[in-house]
C-alpha cells in the first residue's frame, strides 16, 4: 500500500480544523449572506418577518444619505406617500363594495383628494420657486458651505485684486453668507484703521495717501478701500432682498460708507460701535433697533429714514457727531439741508416712527 503524502503534522491539523468548524473564524461568513440568514431565521420564527420591515426603513435612511437628501424632505415626502397610499387602498376597498352604500362617498374621496394633491403641488411650485407662501428655495439651490476662518484672514490680508478672491470665495452674497461678509468688514475695519489716521492730514482735513504713507501702506490702504466699497454695495443688495424668518442681524463693531443703503431693512440690528460715514439712508428701517451705543452716523441724513425706534432717534439727535450738522453736505445728492428743512423731516419722522 503506498505511503501517504500528506505528512503526519498536515494530516493532525486537517483533523483538527475538521472537528471544530469555528477555527477558521469568520472566514466562512461569505457562504451565508446577511439576507439568506435572515431568510431561514422567518422560515424558522415567522415573527421575524417584521425584522425585514426594519431593514428596509434602514435601507431607506442609507439611500437618502447616499443622494444627499435633506432628512426634513425625505420625511414630509414619505409622511404625505405614507398617507395617500392608505387612502388608495381605502378608495380602492370601497369601490369593491356595493355602489348604493359607497358610490358617493368614493366620489367624495376621489375629488377631495384630487384637489388636495393639485393644492399641494401648486405650494410647493410657487414656495420652491418664488418663495412664497414659505421661502423652499433652499431645496433646489442650497445655501453654500461655511467659508474656513483662514480665508477670510486671507482676504482681509491680502494686497491684490479683491475683487475676484472675494468672487471666488463667496460666489454670491446672499443671507446666509451675511454674517462672514460682516466679520470679514470687521477684520479690514482694524486694518485699515491705523493707515486712515495715518493718512489723515489735519491742515486739510483730509486723508493724503500719497504724501502721508509709505509704499507698502499705501498698497494696503488702497486695497482695504477697495475691499470696503464692494463689501458695502453687495451687503447693500442682501438687505434690500426678503429677510428670512428669524434672521438677525449683528452689525457690531462694522464700518461702511460711500453707498446707498436707501429702503434698505436694519430693523432689530444690533449696530453697537458700527460706523456709517456718507450713506444714504433714505427709506430705510431702522425700527426696533435696542442696541446702538457707541454707533457713529457722519454725515448721514438719517432723518430721511422710513422708520426710526424712540430711543436711536433721541440718541441720534442729541449726540454731535450724529446730529444734523448745517455746514455738511449729505447724500445722495451731496447737497446741504437747511433747519428748516430738517425740522419738516423730523417732524415726519417721529410721526411715521410711531
Amino acid at each position: 500500500m503506498p505511503a501517504s503524502r500528506t505528512p503526519p503534522t498536515a494530516r493532525s491539523s486537517s483533523r483538527q480544523t475538521n472537528a471544530d468548524p469555528t477555527a477558521s473564524g469568520w472566514q466562512g461568513l461569505p457562504d451565508f449572506p446577511p439576507y439568506r440568514i435572515l431568510k431561514d431565521a422567518v422560515k424558522a420564527v415567522p415573527a421575524l418577518k417584521y425584522a425585514l420591515g426594519v431593514v428596509g426603513v434602514v435601507a431607506a435612511v442609507a439611500i437618502v444619505r447616499s443622494f444627499q437628501i435633506g432628512y426634513g424632505v425625505a420625511f414630509f415626502g414619505a409622511v404625505v406617500m405614507f398617507i395617500l397610499m392608505v387612502l388608495m387602498v381605502v378608495f380602492a376597498k370601497l369601490t369593491q363594495a356595493a355602489p348604493r352604500y359607497f358610490t358617493a362617498p368614493a366620489l367624495v374621496l376621489l375629488w377631495t383628494f384630487l384637489l388636495l394633491t393639485i393644492g399641494t403641488a401648486c405650494l410647493l411650485f410657487t414656495s420652491v420657486f418664488f418663495k412664497k407662501p414659505v421661502d423652499l428655495q433652499a431645496w433646489i439651490n442650497p445655501p453654500p458651505p461655511p467659508v474656513p476662518e483662514w480665508v477670510i484672514r486671507q482676504l482681509a490680508n491680502g494686497t491684490e485684486d479683491f475683487d475676484k478672491m472675494f468672487r471666488d470665495v463667496f460666489k454670491r452674497v446672499s443671507w446666509d453668507s451675511l454674517g462672514q461678509v460682516l466679520e470679514l468688514n470687521r477684520e479690514l475695519r482694524a486694518r485699515g484703521s491705523p493707515l486712515w489716521s495715518k493718512a489723515y492730514d489735519a491742515t486739510t482735513g483730509k486723508e493724503d495717501a500719497e504724501k502721508l504713507l509709505s509704499a507698502d501702506e499705501k498698497k494696503s490702504y488702497e486695497y482695504v478701500n477697495r475691499a470696503m466699497l464692494k463689501i458695502c454695495s453687495q451687503v447693500a443688495d442682501v438687505l434690500k432682498s426678503s429677510r428670512p424668518r428669524g434672521a438677525s442681524l449683528d452689525f457690531s463693531g462694522t464700518h461702511f460708507w460711500s453707498c446707498d443703503w436707501s429702503n434698505v431693512d436694519l430693523s432689530g440690528a444690533n449696530i453697537e460701535s458700527m460706523a456709517l460715514d456718507t450713506m444714504n439712508l433714505e427709506g430705510a428701517n431702522l425700527a426696533n433697533i435696542s442696541q446702538f451705543e457707541g454707533a457713529s452716523f457722519h454725515q448721514v441724513a438719517w432723518w430721511k429714514a422710513k422708520k426710526v425706534s424712540p430711543k436711536l432717534l433721541e440718541f441720534l439727535e442729541e449726540n454731535t457727531g450724529v446730529s444734523y450738522d448745517k455746514t455738511l453736505r449729505y447724500p445722495p445728492g451731496g447737497e446741504t439741508v437747511t433747519p428748516e428743512q430738517y425740522a419738516a423731516a423730523l417732524k415726519e419722522l417721529k410721526h411715521r416712527s410711531r
